[in-house]
């Protein structure tokens, strides 16, 4: 099966199937070339076959024995700080690592309180009650939102920590540690305190202790490299843990805000990610608000950078392709602008001024692709 995406899909797994539908891979398939496309077919859970008409492009595959495949064994190194390395040992002795964990519980790097900390990718949200009087508090999870790095399958272990999701520029807390199984949740959200149905969830812990910021893994960004870029590396105290491959794909559909980029350019001063840029090349590519809303002339030819309400001040713009596969323009932030504002999607009108928006305007600079830092793929 062919897929629209920004890289050729060579081969494709074939995963039983599970309530999260991430099973075990039971077969590998491998496109053949120069095949045409072919009508392909799906078996529905009554049994009936239909065509399937999704957008994909079936071509002919043939299936590859999963013997063919460098076999590997998972390892976990502990590091200091409670924190461990999660890495793949290939039966040639080839390592990688692959993802950090705080006890045995996969973590991410997040911004929490201005200090980068590993917390849990498992997490509840301790919105439920255990007791009958919606003053214990318990916490809910759902395995389906829970991917383990290193198979690919969903992860059946319960959290170990929850905390609520109100996030402005980093997670604040309050952060707490999960006891027993809740088998009687309840909840306030009507204005009184019932009963709420378990099988909304996989679970219900009871919370426990509260948790300080301080107590979950601290990280750093470790940068390397003698040249205009820098590679930025995750980790602690020191040690370096995981690098910038496994943050950065130049193929991978594009998202305007990233949080953890690659590299830092030294000469634009900002961090930057590999992206397919127009032209074919990658370059690194800082990140950047997507399209032009405002402009400043009534022709529409000259955008503006508008301050919004975001954690960074956004210091670029920029546009991408149809497919949202390569970056095709970038501009960054110039000078304060003070006039009328022009935009309006299709056409071009007068949207007012940049007093009455009440938000700090910018003239923006074209910056050519090509000034950007080239990068190569070595394999």
């Amino acid at each position: 099966m062919k897929y629209d995406s920004c890289r050729p899909i060579a081969v494709t797994a074939v995963r039983s199937q599970t309530r999260c539908n991430h099973g075990q891979v039971t077969a590998v398939l491998q496109l053949l070339p120069e095949t045409p496309i072919v009508p392909a077919y799906v078996k529905l859970e009554d049994g009936s076959c239909q065509r399937e008409g999704n957008g994909f492009q079936p071509q002919e595959a043939r299936e590859v024995p999963l013997t063919e495949f460098v076999a590997a064994r998972s390892e976990v190194l502990p590091v200091g700080g409670g924190l461990s390395v999660q890495r793949a040992v290939a039966e040639d002795g080839t390592e990688q690592n692959l993802a950090l964990l705080r006890g045995d519980h996969w973590c991410v790097p997040e911004d929490v309180g201005g200090q980068l900390r590993c917390v849990d990718r498992a997490r509840a949200r301790p919105s439920l009650f255990a007791d009958a009087s919606c003053t214990a508090g318990a916490a809910a999870w759902d395995t389906c939102a829970y991917d383990d790095p290193i198979a690919g399958i969903v992860s059946p272990k319960q959290p170990a920590l929850a905390f609520t999701y109100a996030y402005e520029c980093s997670f604040e807390g309050p952060f707490f540690a999960l006891g027993g199984e809740v088998t009687t949740p309840y909840s306030d959200a009507v204005g009184s305190c019932s009963g709420w149905p378990q099988s909304t969830y996989d679970g219900v812990l009871a919370v426990s202790d509260e948790l300080s910021p301080s107590d979950l893994p601290a990280l750093e960004l470790i940068s390397k490299g003698k040249g205009r870029l820098k590679a930025l590396n995750l980790g602690h105290d020191g040690a370096m843990l995981l690098g910038p491959a496994r943050w950065a794909d130049p193929f991978a559909e594009l998202v305007a805000y990233t949080y953890h980029m690659a590299f830092y350019d030294s000469e634009l001063g900002v961090e930057c990610a590999p992206r397919l840029v127009e032209g074919g090349d990658i370059r690194c590519v800082p990140s950047f608000m997507e399209g032009a809303t405002d402009f400043a002339d009534s022709a529409c030819t000259e955008p503006l950078i508008t301050e919004y309400d975001t954690c960074e001040p956004p210091q670029f713009r920029g546009a991408v392709s149809a497919d949202r596969c390569t970056v095709t323009e970038l501009y960054g932030r110039a000078e304060p602008y003070e006039g009328p504002l022009w935009g309006g999607g299709e056409g071009c009108a007068e949207l007012g001024t940049t007093s009455a928006g009440g938000r700090p305007v910018y003239r923006s600079e074209r910056i050519p692709l090509e000034d950007l830092a080239r990068l190569e793929q070595v394999r």
